[in-house]
């Protein structure tokens, strides 16, 4: 399958980058400027939390008073709100804004017009892309510098389970610099699934439930072994110590004094006596996998070139699926 797109037809002659970048600004302006001033909203509501983070941290344990404006549960949902909205605005750029790209040229019969110039479809493309790539990509990099500290914060402060280590989901997906990564991934794989559709609800649609869908695959199946993972054996009656913050894929693992892992035998789990029943089905050790803490930052830029990786295939793959009008 192979698209037809030429230049609009306000840019003329060879072209000029200036032009195009023009172009660009004319035609998103509305989404630029909004895209603007929800991410300076959003930062600014990132300083403002940590700074109230930091004060609940600095209060005395189960104290309300000593200056502590807001309660330690409600300080935790607001800074948990606000990286949530982080963690969506990548999502919300390639789904709303990349995706209608093209199929809006179709739908309102501009395209015939707009895509018949004498400037190479090749060159708007990677310019208007470029253009929208490098600007969004400095409003999450603004806002992931402020969500940083308020992810470390979470980490130490959160008691539940989901927000208590820097591994869990949302703290790791808002760390630096990640969300650049997946802006540009959704950015890409957007316009590429507005190219295919060209419609823009259909458009919007995909590329909403595709950019999640890659998302949520990456977390829930590759994250945790982009490395090899640790294990340590202990006693079978006692727990390993793997530190705080690190991500443990699982502690029921159990060997025999040879180093053998098995399953821990289907009577024990019911048994009274769990650990006679171990050592009489011949099981002297626990085996704990995890990733530890110092491997996150590596983790991190490992999920980074993972997304840019996938951003400039979406790319090359929007270049090969089009080809400028022979005429």
């Amino acid at each position: 399958m192979t698209l037809t797109i030429a230049a609009p037809q306000a840019v003329r002659g060879h072209g000029h980058g200036r032009d195009l970048l023009w172009l660009t600004w004319r035609q998103h302006r509305a989404m630029l400027v909004f895209s603007a001033l929800l991410a300076a909203i959003e930062t600014v509501g990132l300083l403002l939390s940590w700074q109230v983070l930091k004060g609940v941290a600095a209060c005395p344990t189960n104290s309300a008073g000593n200056g502590c404006v807001l309660g330690h549960d409600v300080a935790i949902s607001l800074a948990r709100w606000q990286l949530e909205a982080v963690a969506v605005l990548p999502v919300l750029i390639g789904a709303f804004l990349a995706a209608p790209m093209i199929p809006r040229e179709y739908e309102q019969g501009t395209a015939v017009i707009a895509w018949t110039q004498d400037l190479s479809m090749r060159r708007w493309l990677v310019v208007k892309i470029c253009a929208l790539a490098a600007y969004f990509s400095a409003l999450l990099l603004v806002v992931s510098i402020a969500a940083h500290p308020v992810s470390s914060q979470l980490a130490r402060l959160a008691p539940s389970p989901q927000l208590s280590g820097t591994f869990q989901r949302l703290l790791f997906e808002t760390g630096f610099p990640l969300n650049v990564a997946y802006g540009l991934f959704a950015l890409a794989f957007g316009v590429l699934v507005g190219s295919l559709i060209r419609k823009v609800l259909p458009s919007v649609g995909i590329a909403l439930v595709l950019v999640v869908a890659v998302r949520e695959v990456v977390s829930r199946f590759l994250r945790a072994h982009y490395i090899p993972p640790l294990h340590k054996v202990t006693a079978a009656d006692t727990p390993a110590e793997v530190g705080k913050n690190s991500l443990v894929l699982t502690e029921n693992a159990w060997s025999t004094p040879s180093g053998h892992v098995r399953a821990v035998p289907q009577d024990c789990l019911s048994s009274r006596h769990f650990d006679q029943c171990l050592h009489s089905a011949g099981i002297a050790n626990r085996v704990t996998i995890y990733q530890p803490a110092n491997r996150l930052t590596l983790f991190h830029f490992i999920e980074f070139g993972l997304f840019t990786l996938l951003a400039v295939a979406a790319f090359i793959a929007l270049l090969a699926l089009t080809r400028p009008r022979h005429r």
